[in-house]
């Protein structure tokens, strides 16, 4: 791997983690700033390479799958689609549902869980997209490393370096698992 390119790969990933952890907080573990957040990037335009978007709606994805277990995913997913419905900006089919249901009074709030689980869980939704934006062009790094192939550095090494800097300390490999946890992006 081009040195160059490892290194652009680092410094792309410390922005992602500035942008999390400072600017929008999605690292840390105050309820409203997380929140906030997500709500905020899924209704503004990505920054840093990150895709959300209606075309590519993980974030808002995931939110859904968890607004059934997680109280504050619930109340996420219910502002952006009131910020989407006021905006008159389309809802997509799954978004759409979520909405009946909830005014139907089919889809409740849950009770919330300690704050700790929640924050972990976030994190680690942050971290596997940037693992896995470390994995697209330009970059194409693997998730991890490969004994048997030239590779070197791995999108989990990458991860893991960064991380540590921002005081989440996370061997390469517990980066990998957690990365593997989360669905990729459709290429079809």
């Amino acid at each position: 791997m081009n040195p160059s390119v490892i290194e652009k790969a680092r410094e792309e990933t410390r922005d992602w983690f500035q942008f999390a952890s400072h600017e929008k907080g999605m690292l840390d573990d105050g309820e409203k700033r997380l929140l906030d957040s997500w709500v905020s990037l899924a209704t503004e335009s990505p920054r840093f390479g990150l895709h959300i978007s209606p075309g590519d709606d993980r974030m808002v994805r995931e939110l859904l799958n968890r607004s059934e277990k997680e109280a504050l995913a619930y109340e996420a997913v219910a502002q952006i689609a009131a910020i989407k419905l006021e905006n008159a900006q389309p809802l997509d089919i799954e978004l759409q549902r979520w909405v009946v249901r909830h005014l139907k009074g089919e889809q409740r709030r849950p009770r919330k869980r300690g704050r700790r689980a929640l924050a972990t869980s976030w994190r680690d939704l942050w971290i596997a997209t940037f693992v896995l934006r470390l994995t697209e062009p330009p970059f194409d790094f693997a998730i991890t490393r490969n004994e048997a192939t030239s590779r070197s550095v791995s999108a989990s090494d990458v991860v893991s370096e960064i991380a540590s800097e921002f005081g989440i300390r996370l061997s390469s490999k517990r980066i990998s698992e957690i990365a593997q946890k989360f669905p990729r992006k459709r290429t079809d």
